[in-house]
């Protein structure tokens, strides 16, 4: 079936935002283009130039009452309540870049432990977070990069990679946690340690540590001497 002119041209839209992005754009197009995915099916121009006539710029359409961008014809609960997600969005957004610039620098076992105690609250089953730190051992990235068995790398060992390049990193920290209680290593562990290890050698980045996280405290193979031919105690 052919495309109707109308999918066409949203599909060109598309293509010139990704393309240019959006500074250079007017803000009838930056609303047309958001109303696409409240309104899939209908002509979201002739909408976008109603709001901005009521409203009178792109920001005061995002700062408009509910209840008011309700009212305008075409608009209705679902775009009124997904415009007025964007405000929300660009406040969290700002907060964490924010906290983002200040970052701590981690220098011992116990402020890296606080920094990702959080991540493995509430857990039953086995995930994997890792740490970047710049050159100045500040972070720049944590976050959960696996859920599973630890000890089953072969996917995540080249996520670890990828995620260092992107964030130009010069040192990692690996953890994991063990719902079942126990704070010593596998063999598993073991042996992943030692792959991503390697990988990260491979580009530059020194893996700092590796951390077993339960639900009550935290075991370092570098302040316990756990493959110390890897690590050196903080």
């Amino acid at each position: 079936m052919p495309k109707s002119p109308h999918e066409g041209h949203r599909e060109r839209l598309r293509s010139r935002i990704l393309r240019e992005g959006l500074d250079s754009m007017e803000p009838h197009v930056v609303l047309e283009a958001l109303l696409f995915y409240a309104y899939p099916r209908i002509d979201t121009n002739v909408l976008a130039h109603d709001l901005l006539n009521r409203f009178g710029s792109l920001s005061g359409v995002l700062d408009a009452p509910y209840d008011l961008l309700k009212e305008v014809p075409g608009m209705g609960e679902k775009g009124a309540f997904f415009l007025k997600l964007f405000p929300q969005v660009f406040r969290m957004y700002s907060v964490e870049k924010a906290q983002e610039e200040r970052k701590p620098e981690l220098l011992s076992f116990d402020q890296v432990y606080r920094q990702l105690r959080p991540k493995y609250i509430g857990r039953d089953t086995e995930v994997v977070c890792l740490m970047l730190l710049d050159s100045q051992s500040r972070l720049i990235f944590c976050g959960v990069i696996n859920e599973g068995d630890a000890s089953a790398c072969a996917v995540y060992v080249k996520k670890v990679v990828s995620i260092a390049l992107q964030y130009n990193a010069s040192f990692a920290i690996l953890s994991h946690n063990h719902p079942s209680g126990s704070l010593l290593p596998s063999s598993g562990d073991l042996g992943v340690t030692r792959k991503v290890f390697r990988a990260l050698s491979e580009i530059d980045v020194t893996l700092l540590d590796h951390i077993i996280l339960t639900e009550k405290d935290g075991f370092s193979f570098a302040n316990n001497q756990i493959m110390p031919e890897l690590f050196e105690p903080y």
